[in-house]
């Protein structure tokens, strides 16, 4: 009976080349979390409007808006500035008296809110009202100054379809605006002194090889598009697609304040000739970080066949994203890949910190039932922290160093093992278990320079590969003792020659273990 069971476990257990048990599998995948925007307003603008109040009636018009980058109103808000139209718009009473639309909307007379594009006028009088304009408005919720008069002419037109003019207010405003991203005005794009921008334009003109006479032509404006189709095209392949709550799309601004912010500098969200050299050398790294393909081999062989992939120091196939290690310019810096998406999380220690924390986090995830992971964290010279499951067990870097070097167990990691520990030379069989002891090695030794990376940086680890043998010098003859460099692909038993073999470990599960 004993046998038949001994041969149905064999037939089910996986083996390596060298006859050792394997665990498998030891991370699960997870979903990913969403995220969300917030809510400011942009400036909206309606065409021509003739219409007739009724004594505390309203009337609403559909608008467009004139700021591409921002979003509608999502409740109801007041819109009673007008920025643009208020020489031709005009209130007219029941006995004939005729006052602005700014001044009916100041004495309260009339009300405008918008939500989302639609625009609503009421008025707030006992008596019927005429609202008309001879062109366009333009209305925001704050104060404003001039509005881009090419997006003004748009609304006077009839041409095209709704769609069709959206686009064009968009081309121009959108256009203007780049011209201050780009660091060609300094001024307010809110109040634009046109004096200022008219040479602005000329200078962007002249170093674009176009006729320099300041005016935003056609030519001009699709200067201004291409490069901030590219630039934003560029920022987002390294990672840089902060929408900072703003946007519909991702705008250039936002995008520009993040690679600022990345960089240590004032986030002003303006381009500048410093930005553009910093970008020529993230290029060089970005396309290496983008290229890298992992699969079930060690880093140290995934590494050693992406030979172009030379500034990758190391990476951690984690269950949401692909964080990848590199050595750049600026120094160290840790990458996320989730799909197209690459985001940098940190540089130099911090990047080197929340590396170790990812590693902590699936060391932690991987534990389960009799199956202990124990993960070397990194730190300072001198402080040694050992996650040991759950628990941060902090011993001090001379009594570890004794104990990998043939010493005695540290006493604060024995006080956790050892009353885990079956007794010495006891038979485990039926149901109970060697308990499973698997120490993760993280990616950060096993990767390019990995000592020396972290000493750069005034930190240090210790050697999972070493302490598993520690370990396993100590506890081998009661627990199984096993080596993962990679917990998503499984781990394999330190000690070869006959002290049984391990099935694939599921959640809620155990096989059985013949143990000598």
């Amino acid at each position: 009976m004993l046998l038949a069971l001994a041969l149905l476990l064999m037939a089910a257990i996986p083996f390596n080349a060298y006859g050792q048990s394997i665990l498998r599998g030891l991370i699960e995948e997870e979903d990913s979390s969403s995220e969300s925007d917030t809510v400011p307003p942009q400036r909206v603008g309606v065409p021509q409007i003739d219409m007739n109040l009724s004594d505390n009636g309203s009337s609403s018009v559909t608008g467009y808006c004139f700021d591409e980058y921002l979003i509608a109103p999502r409740r109801t808000t007041r819109f009673e500035n007008v920025l643009a139209g208020n020489t031709g718009a005009t209130v007219t009473t029941s006995d004939g008296r005729t006052i602005s639309l700014k001044d009916a909307i100041d004495n309260g007379s009339i009300a405008v809110r918008a939500l989302q594009l639609r625009v609503t006028f009421t008025n707030r009088t006992g008596s019927p009202l005429a609202v008309r304009t001879n062109g366009p408005l333009v209305l925001w919720d704050r104060p404003g100054g001039y509005v881009n008069e090419g997006a003004l002419r748009v609304l006077r037109t009839d041409e095209g379809d709704y769609d069709w003019r959206q686009k064009m207010i968009w081309r121009n405003t959108t256009a203007e605006r780049l011209m201050a991203v780009l660091g060609y005005y300094d001024g307010s794009v809110w109040d634009i002194d046109r004096d200022r921008f008219q040479m602005a334009a000329a200078r962007f003109q002249r170093d674009n090889n176009l006729d320099a006479g300041g005016d935003l032509n056609d030519a001009t404006i699709n200067r201004l598009l291409q490069i901030n189709n590219d630039l934003r095209g560029e920022l987002r392949s390294i990672g840089f697609r902060d929408r900072e709550g703003r946007s519909i799309r991702e705008d250039l601004a936002a995008q520009i304040r993040a690679y600022q912010r990345y960089l240590g500098q004032m986030p002003t969200g303006r381009w500048s000739p410093e930005l553009a050299a910093r970008l020529a050398s993230d290029r060089v790294t970005i396309p290496q970080v983008n290229a890298l393909r992992v699969d079930g081999r060690s880093i140290a062989d995934v590494l050693a066949a992406n030979p172009d992939a030379g500034t990758v120091l190391t990476y951690l196939n984690g269950p949401k994203s692909l964080l990848i290690l590199a050595e750049t310019p600026e120094g160290t810096e840790l990458w996320s890949r989730s799909r197209s998406r690459l985001t940098l999380e940190g540089r130099d220690a911090r990047g080197l910190r929340k590396l170790d924390e990812a590693a902590a986090e699936l060391a932690l995830r991987a534990t389960r039932g009799d199956r202990l992971v124990i993960y070397p964290r990194v730190g300072e010279e001198g402080k040694v922290m050992l996650m040991v499951g759950a628990r941060a067990v902090e011993i001090d870097g001379a009594s570890l160093n004794r104990y990998l070097d043939g010493g005695d167990a540290p006493k604060a990691l024995a006080a956790v093992l050892d009353p885990m520990m079956p007794a010495p030379g006891s038979e485990m069989t039926g149901r109970r278990t060697a308990p499973k002891l698997v120490v993760y090695r993280g990616p950060l030794l096993q990767g390019r320079s990995g000592a020396a990376t972290l000493a750069k940086a005034g930190l240090v680890q210790a050697d999972g590969s070493r302490l598993a043998g520690a370990l396993d010098r100590t506890y081998g003859d009661r627990a199984m003792v096993y080596l993962s460099d990679d917990l998503r692909a499984g781990a394999s038993q330190v000690r070869t020659g006959d002290m049984g073999h391990l099935g694939r470990v599921r959640p809620g599960s155990a096989r059985l273990a013949m143990a000598r």
